[in-house]
């Protein structure tokens, strides 16, 4: 039995009923006389099984699977690849078990320096924990106390979301200042809500104009979506040709509206706001925020919360409905006293001030001289 090591890899060699056993271990060489140790023992003792042994994956490798696996069948995959190459410089050699809170803090800690968005992080440190709770569902890994360490690790808090919304005279020139084509992108973005990838891929199966409906079934979350059509998005469509494969025309779009913008004098705006002018004006007209969150097709109400703000004085509303219902059955009526106040016609009068009502009152509520 024997350790060697290649290209920086320690393996221990050993043989079992005859046969020969080679296990990588690490760059560790005394983890390495451990392993060895330990498997002399299992063979001596009779609990040595080579069939339950498993497989000892490095990060790099479990990535590849992961992406194989599942990530690619996932919306936007070569997003994942990204993330697996950023997280594979730091942690690709290491094994599953390897992977420490401490590394993942150090991580974050160095992505940071990079001046890589908190967001970006966040997202890694998200994918890094997939990775490893896969890799524990499909039995590539255990770990020592049975918890991933990735969800050991907070994620960083991330600044308030931007929510940059057009005001109505914005609309008006923005609107002023677009081709036809584009109008119609616009107009249907601004009354529907719907994201880029939602419109650029809108065709007439998705559109009832009879129950006035548009149905999204491709849709960022994949959760089949229901919007209504308003009277503007209504006149828009009925305009629009049925014969091409797709309703809107998005060629040279990407040209075309940061052009618009700034012929319109909007700045600090991009196409994704429209969404949020969509949300930001219903709120502000009174409308809830879980159907803003249905409409938008959020999956998290917390997500929607960031509109909250636009309506102020909906709480106090909502309080007022209470003040109309039961105020009478509070309210004194002429004659009654209230805490040394008298209310004539529901108003508090006080009584030593309005003495001269006080004529053919009950003596209990004269004032006394």
């Amino acid at each position: 039995m024997a350790i060697f090591e290649k290209q920086g890899v320690y393996w221990i060699d050993y043989y079992f009923q005859g046969r020969r056993k080679r296990e990588k271990v690490g760059s560790s060489k005394k983890l390495a006389g451990e392993v060895l140790h330990k498997r002399k023992l299992e063979i001596a003792e009779g609990k040595y099984f080579p069939e339950r042994q498993r497989k000892r994956l490095t990060f790099r490798e479990m990535g590849q699977i992961y992406y194989d696996s599942y990530a690619v069948k996932r919306r936007k995959p070569i997003r994942y690849l990204q993330m697996i190459a950023h997280l594979s410089k730091i942690f690709g050699d290491c094994y599953l078990e390897m992977i420490t809170p401490l590394m993942i803090e150090r991580y974050q800690v160095q992505r940071q320096s990079e001046e890589v968005k908190t967001s970006t992080v966040n997202r890694e440190h998200a994918c890094l924990k997939a990775i490893l709770y896969k890799a524990i569902q499909w039995g590539y890994y255990k770990p020592v106390d049975g918890v991933n360490p990735a969800r050991k690790v907070r994620m960083l808090p991330e600044p308030q979301y931007r929510t940059r919304f057009l005001t109505d005279d914005e609309i008006k020139r923005l609107l002023n200042c677009c081709s036809e084509r584009l109008r119609v992108i616009v107009s249907i973005a601004l009354n529907t809500g719907m994201r880029l990838g939602e419109l650029v891929g809108l065709t007439w199966e998705n559109v009832d104009l009879e129950r006035g409906i548009i149905t999204l079934t491709k849709t960022k979350n994949n959760k089949r979506r229901e919007i209504p059509i308003n009277g503007v998005a209504r006149q828009v469509l009925e305009g629009l040709p049925r014969d091409q494969e797709k309703i809107l025309d998005f060629t040279n779009f990407q040209n075309e509206f940061p052009d618009t913008l700034k012929k319109a004098g909007i700045k600090d705006f991009h196409f994704h706001d429209l969404r949020h002018t969509f949300a930001s004006h219903l709120v502000a007209k009174g409308v809830d925020l879980y159907t803003i969150q249905a409409l938008l097709g959020h999956s998290s109400y917390e997500v929607t919360q960031r509109y909250a703000h636009l309506a102020p004085n909906q709480k106090r509303v909502a309080v007022e409905v209470l003040s109309s219902k039961w105020t009478p059955l509070w309210t004194p009526t002429k004659n009654e006293e209230v805490s040394g106040q008298v209310v004539d016609s529901g108003k508090v009068i006080d009584l030593v001030v309005k003495s001269e009502i006080e004529e053919g009152w009950p003596s209990g509520l004269r004032r006394r001289s």
